[in-house]
């Protein structure tokens, strides 16, 4: 397209790529679905070479703490995550290319957002274009509705998708939410999240309802 961003038309053609990633996890929770206690830590390097020069480092971490509990009915869980993310060309390469770069918004990252609708954009078309960097936050509250099948949720997420680490342009949003798990389902759930963009910027793309069918936890980068 003639008017695509010149990030885009600058990868127009085909490309080989080849890489290796280490990735390290902990995880201490008592439940895959719905912990209550514990945490997870994931942490990861990625290097890649031919015609995509890129290194890649990540760290996911999430923490769940019960917080009270109603005899026979639920426990209140807290939950704390944060996910940080950076991408850097190498090998004498100027820029990552656009479809290695960062883009936030949406389940796992923030909700009240689309999926990829926050990230920086080019100048001259104003069509998103990913950023370099990743900063992701949150703090959620889960409690039970009906046992064993219905809990809800009330949630803060806070990042951005940038070109640096700092704490300029981030994007926040508040939101309510249901956890449903069905017995035919087995170990998987279903979650239906409403968020409110309380922080935004003129290019964002929102979304009020984000569904995640398989686990209602927070994603990693």
């Amino acid at each position: 397209d003639s008017g695509a961003p010149q990030a885009v038309k600058d990868l127009k053609g085909s490309m080989a790529e080849a890489g290796a990633e280490l990735r390290a996890i902990r995880d201490t929770r008592d439940n895959l679905i719905f912990p209550t206690k514990g945490s997870t830590v994931e942490s990861s390097i990625e290097g890649s070479g031919l015609d995509v020069n890129i290194v890649r480092f990540g760290i996911s971490v999430t923490k769940y703490k019960t917080i009270f509990e109603f005899p026979r009915w639920g426990k209140h869980v807290l939950s704390f995550r944060g996910t940080m993310g950076v991408v850097r060309p190498h090998s004498g390469e100027k820029e990552v290319p656009v479809f290695e770069r960062y883009f936030a918004g949406g389940t796992g990252s923030l909700r009240g957002f689309d999926f990829r609708g926050v990230a920086p954009v080019d100048r001259k078309t104003g069509e998103q274009i990913g950023g370099d960097t990743l900063l992701l936050a949150g703090v959620e509250e889960t409690f039970p509705i009906i046992k064993k099948f219905l809990n809800g949720a009330f949630f803060v997420d806070i990042g951005k998708a940038d070109n640096n680490l700092g704490l300029g342009k981030m994007r926040a949003s508040i939101g309510t939410g249901l956890r449903i798990t069905l017995p035919f389902l087995g170990r998987m759930s279903i979650g239906l999240d409403f968020g409110i963009p309380i922080m935004k910027e003129s290019e964002d793309n929102t979304k009020l309802m984000s569904i995640n069918i398989g686990g209602a936890g927070a994603g990693a980068y």
